[in-house]
């Protein structure tokens, strides 16, 4: 994958982006999902090439890491036999887990000189929407079109049955709680969503807000546990805040935040910051959620940013529409 480097000044803005322009020869490649190494030098990209549809014997979606550190940026494909649905990163950066279209999850290192891989999961209920991996490495949450389920990803041999299973189809999306313990999931009511909340070990649920919103795609926790966000299907923001697991989550609310169509939310793994994209989801907005307050902003030049993520405390990653990555110092 060829890549250049530009870098580009913007006065008048807290960061400056430093372009990574991707294929400009084939503007069909777009990047989907971004998740960052704990290095922050490097990221994994999942791409979808339309030109990759029409060739035999490849699939539009592919898996990419890609070494931001050099100029130009280097990059490998991870998994090309495989056609990747969705994927989660362990923190420890060992290994990569790939939900793929025939509904089976691979298990496989980053290491190039351990180029071992485990299918596991195969013959789930429809294919997954989602996967995330615990922080502490143990437990690895799969979502399907009907089920939730847990898998104990501390040794190999677990891997053939999962832990656990819940048959939910009225669960819309997840977060796992930092402390690795419980998860919390957004669920459809007739009066609005409930978020509830799952023992990670047990699969034992409860409810720990009614009617929180409607149509809720997407859940994040902060990374010290205390705030919770729910974005609905519109875009709008509902915000939750608990000081300590021994108290209930509380409403709260900040003026303009919201995402817009594009739905980006992401939490800085080092504080209390929020970034989101905005109505016109042509500007990405750092919310500090402890001040309540909108402290940065920065514009993508008239470009649809998709997504965003922290690669340190320092950096902030975003692609758009325009087929670019976008460092942000």
């Amino acid at each position: 994958m060829a890549a250049t480097l530009a870098c580009v000044g913007v006065v008048g803005i807290p960061f400056l982006p430093k372009e990574i322009e991707r294929q400009r020869v084939k503007p069909d490649i777009l990047t989907y999902e971004c998740v960052p190494m704990t290095d922050g030098k490097s990221i994994i990209a999942q791409l979808h090439d339309n030109d990759n549809a029409s060739t035999a014997g490849k699939f539009s979606r592919r898996l990419v890491l890609i070494d931001l550190s050099v100029d130009p940026p280097a990059s490998r494909s991870l998994l090309p036999d495989i056609d990747p649905v969705c994927f989660a990163l362990d923190l420890a950066d060992e290994r990569l887990f790939v939900g793929d279209a025939n509904g089976a999850i691979t298990n496989r290192s980053i290491d190039p000189e351990a180029e071992w891989f485990w299918p596991f999961g195969r013959g789930l209920k429809g294919t997954q929407k989602s996967i995330s991996c615990a922080a502490d490495g143990q437990t690895l949450m799969v979502q399907d079109e009907t089920c939730l389920y847990a898998w104990n990803i501390a040794e190999q041999g677990a891997l053939v049955t999962p832990r656990w299973c819940r048959v939910d189809p009225e669960i819309s999306c997840f977060a796992i709680h930092p402390n690795s313990q419980t998860v919390l999931c957004a669920q459809q009511g007739l009066d609005g969503d409930d978020i509830a909340e799952i023992d990670i070990h047990t699969g034992d649920r409860r409810t720990v807000f009614s009617q929180i919103g409607r149509q809720i795609d997407k859940l994040l926790i902060s990374a010290n546990g205390v705030f919770l966000v729910a974005v609905e299907h519109n875009g709008e923001v509902v915000l939750l805040q608990r000081p300590d697991d021994q108290q209930r989550w509380k409403r709260f609310t900040i003026p303009g935040l919201r995402t817009g169509e594009s739905k980006v939310a992401t939490f800085s793994p080092h504080g209390p910051l929020l970034i989101t994209s905005n109505q016109a989801i042509n500007r990405l907005c750092v919310w500090d959620l402890e001040r309540r307050e909108l402290p940065h902003q920065f514009d993508e030049r008239n470009s649809s940013v998709i997504g965003c993520c922290f690669l340190d405390a320092d950096h902030i990653l975003s692609w758009n529409l325009d087929h670019k990555l976008v460092v942000w110092n």
